[in-house]
């Protein structure tokens, strides 16, 4: 049986469906799923839905076809009670917004291909958020007999109330302890199931939807399930402002959401189709298509879209708007919805403390917004998200042209500096203080180590984003001063250099033998923009080349030569900036299938933790949490992996600026077509593409006849 775990992930309105067929399950989460605060499994089950904001029903799913006396359902039910039922062969595939589930029969004389589809459409709020997904059956006689057939779709609604063609019910939704929700209160979850051509009964005490087809020899007909989350309540204490979802705006209930979605059928279809184009399309290898599906999936069950315009995007259904995540993730928004940066870059400047010299980790947890929660509410890794907030307001600017984004925020600018500036007490300019980062999950000479190379080349992309924002205000100390500050590091680290690697810590000399991928991390948004940093490239590549040797293991590469996990993360940002300096590591693709957010290399192949995004074709269900071995892999979906559609542009070396109004490429693989999805107009539905060929004669197209 070729399955394994899907989400289905409605944009933005946290309603999301968790699909685990080996653990015969179909988790339907009102809220998405809540993590870091237990860490709760269950042997057969993965994450236990006691952790999550939840309703007491839909953990099941009998979806299927029924033929005369014959029913066969996919695996979504209790495979104790009903193992014969489950279709004989079912195969998977899966797009960004689809997970489709092909099945055959020898008992049944129908084929049956089950499509759930998500909606998403760059920069249209109304066809990205709307709460619900869709269910295409597709059934088609290859026999050469008429055949009467019957499709449902049935889920164990709680207060389920039948409507002609609709299932409607209202649930109360309960908190488990240890989720935050001051102030949110008494929500109540509000579904609709419907079906086109059918009717709603009940069987065997749940509703159920079915609708009955006649299909000649060779014919084939669809029949279209729906199924829509809503609620109506606040769910987000932003600071004392209890807002709704945004969704709410549109729609005044989940009826209202089943009715756009049946009007607008033919448009949603259209739009879907040409956002996932740009991925589908790419003459890239498929192991990034599906890299990319999945992760698109991770990043839009974690989006947050409320109302009165915010937006954040949450680590693993825990923190809001954890910028050392979001620094990675948003390569996806600057190719295709670069306003939602700007966005979630005002939010973290109304969230900054005036006069503490640094931005917060996160901006809060579960369903509050009330300010840092990760290391406490001073904070934790200051020096990195300090640069991850420089550099990402660097890089939205000059890629939007938007210079709206830096009207209101020179003193904070100066602040940080300041801050970044003061860590350094050694005369080094590489950070001794508050030199805690991102790689938390890493060893303590990855994680913690002072004067850290790392820093060094993230701190020279910061002030050298800083030095040109310093020009726009007409501020020449502070550009003087960046300048200064990176002439001070860049001979640090030219004196430190090893020849073939900078050390990990110039703090800890017993290490210099030490190997890190993180070395170059701060490259890729200067590369992206074209901003010249006056490091010695040439020596970064070869760090680069030399660190990736050394840390391999077979799915991918560890943090460092000390490390035993590593994130498919960083090895996908690696790739970016390995694209732009000129080396193709494609090739790697296939060992990171099936591996999430961590990957511990402790054992041969296991993941370690609870975020198992990358369930794809190849996926290592058996992994290790806390000495248990579990059968079934935990998918919430972490959002941090959509930094793989970097890729797409690294691998074209494109670079643009929209304040100088430049676009340059210089490819790293050919043959080579991507969408640049950045000038698209979406509003009329137009992407260009850029194709790259070699001028050598029969390099791409096979032998050719000669004139």
């Amino acid at each position: 049986m070729a399955l394994y775990d899907s989400i289905i992930p409605c944009f933005g309105s946290r309603f999301t469906v968790v699909m685990m067929p080996h653990a015969r399950r179909y988790r339907v989460f009102p809220l998405g799923t809540f993590h870091y605060f237990d860490w709760q499994k269950t042997e057969t089950v993965g994450v236990g839905i006691g952790t999550c904001p939840q309703i007491v029903s839909s953990e099941t799913a009998r979806i299927g076809v029924r033929v005369g006396e014959v029913t066969r359902i996919l695996p979504f039910d209790d495979g104790d009670v009903f193992p014969a039922e489950f279709f004989s062969a079912m195969e998977q595939t899966i797009t960004p917004l689809q997970t489709s589930i092909h099945t055959t029969d020898s008992d049944l004389p129908v084929r049956a291909a089950f499509r759930f589809r998500s909606l998403f459409y760059p920069q249209s709020f109304a066809f990205s958020c709307a709460p619900g997904y869709v269910l295409d059956v597709e059934v088609t006689n290859p026999t050469a007999q008429p055949v009467e057939a019957e499709i449902f779709f049935s889920l164990p609604l709680a207060n389920a109330e039948l409507r002609d063609d609709a299932v409607h019910s209202r649930t109360a939704i309960t908190f488990p302890d240890g989720v935050d929700h001051t102030g949110i209160d008494g929500l109540t979850f509000e579904q609709i199931m419907a079906v086109d051509g059918g009717h709603a009964s009940m069987t065997d005490s749940q509703p159920e939807l079915r609708a009955s087809i006649h299909l000649q020899p060779g014919k084939t007909q669809i029949v279209r399930f729906y199924h829509v989350g809503y609620i109506a309540q606040p769910t987000l204490n932003q600071q004392g402002n209890l807002l709704r979802f945004g969704y709410t705006t549109l729609w005044d209930d989940a009826q209202a959401v089943l009715e756009w979605m049946r009007s607008n059928r033919d448009q949603i279809e259209r739009k879907a189709d040409l956002f996932e184009s740009t991925v589908l399309q790419a003459t890239v290898p498929p192991e990034l298509k599906l890299l990319l599906s999945s992760a698109f999936k991770g990043l839009a069950s974690n989006a947050w879209w409320a109302e009165s315009g915010w937006f954040s995007v949450m680590e693993i259904g825990a923190y809001h708007a954890t910028l050392d995540v979001d620094f990675q993730l948003a390569l996806f928004f600057f190719q295709y919805w670069p306003q939602l940066v700007g966005r979630m870059l005002d939010q973290w400047a109304a969230y900054y403390r005036p006069g503490s010299g640094y931005m917060a980790h996160d901006v809060g947890q579960h369903l509050e917004a009330l300010g840092n929660r990760y290391g406490g509410p001073h904070s934790a890794m200051k020096v990195e998200e300090n640069c991850n907030y420089l550099i990402l307001l660097h890089h939205y600017w000059r890629a939007t042209g938007d210079a709206r984004i830096l009207a209101d925020k020179h003193r904070l600018i100066t602040e940080l500096v300041d801050f970044l500036m003061a860590a350094d007490t050694t005369g080094s300019g590489l950070p001794n203080r508050d030199a805690d980062n991102t790689n938390d999950w890493g060893s303590g000479l990855i994680t913690t180590s002072e004067e850290q190379s790392y820093h060094g080349v993230r701190l020279v992309a910061a002030y050298a984003a800083v030095a040109q924002i310093a020009e726009h205000f007409g501020d020449p100390a502070l550009k003087e001063r960046c300048q200064q500050q990176t002439d001070l590091i860049v001979r640090t680290l030219n004196s430190a250099w090893l020849g073939d690697h900078y050390p990990i810590s110039l703090a800890d000399s017993a290490s210099y033998h030490h190997y890190s991928m993180w070395t170059t991390h701060g490259l890729l948004y200067a590369l992206r923009g074209g901003l010249a940093l006056p490091l010695d490239m040439g020596k970064l590549r070869t760090d680069l080349i030399a660190s990736t040797q050394r840390t391999m293991r077979e799915h991918g590469c560890a943090h460092s030569t000390v490390d035993v996990r590593g994130w498919l993360t960083q090895n996908l940002w690696r790739d970016c900036i390995t694209a732009y300096l000129g080396v193709d590591l494609l090739s790697n693709l296939r060992r990171y299938l099936g591996h999430g957010e961590y990957v511990s290399y402790e054992d041969t192949t296991i993941l370690e933790v609870a975020n198992e995004l990358m369930v794809v074709p190849g996926a290592i269900a058996a992994h290790t949490h806390a000495g248990e071995i579990h059968d079934f892999p935990m998918v919430d979906g972490h959002p941090r992996p959509a930094c793989g559609f970097g890729l797409l542009y690294a691998l074209g070396g494109v670079q643009f600026d929209g304040i100088a109004g430049r676009l340059h490429f210089c490819p790293a693989s050919f043959p080579l077509r991507i969408a640049l999805t950045h000038l698209a107009d979406w509003s009329q539905g137009v992407v260009p593409w850029a194709t790259f060929t070699r001028s050598i004669p029969n390099q791409d197209q096979g032998a050719q006849p000669q004139a």
